[in-house]
């Protein structure tokens, strides 16, 4: 721990447990994060406003399978003040189940068995 550019200043909520870095509290930035491994956790993931998508904006989950930020493929998308959850398969959406898909329309229900 330090004080200078390169280095974290020591505070009692941070620990480093190798190989954990421990963080009792929030972390935030303004900058993306890249994580070369899995993200896991026992909370919610919670998205705000980011793109804006027909006037309205829009949080989603991108998923960027030709990578360098291309904006090609798949993603769940939120656009606030349109009550729209989008899920997008790029050019194709699969729903896979061992048994049974079930939809919901207003009043109807859609079952599809195997």
């Amino acid at each position: 721990a330090g004080g200078d550019a390169s280095n974290i200043d020591a505070v009692t909520q941070v620990t480093f447990n190798n190989p954990n870095f421990v963080v009792d509290g929030n972390i935030s930035g303004s900058g993306t994060l890249q994580i070369n491994s899995h993200i896991t956790g026992s909370g919610d993931i919670v998205l705000g406003d980011g793109d804006v998508i027909l006037g309205k904006a829009s949080a989603a989950i991108k998923f960027d399978p030709a990578g360098a930020g291309s904006g090609n493929g798949p993603l769940i998308q939120a656009n606030s003040g349109l009550s729209t959850l989008m899920v997008d398969g790029d050019s194709t959406l699969s729903l896979q189940a061992d048994e049974n898909i079930n939809l919901r329309v207003g009043g109807g229900s859609y079952r599809f068995s195997k």
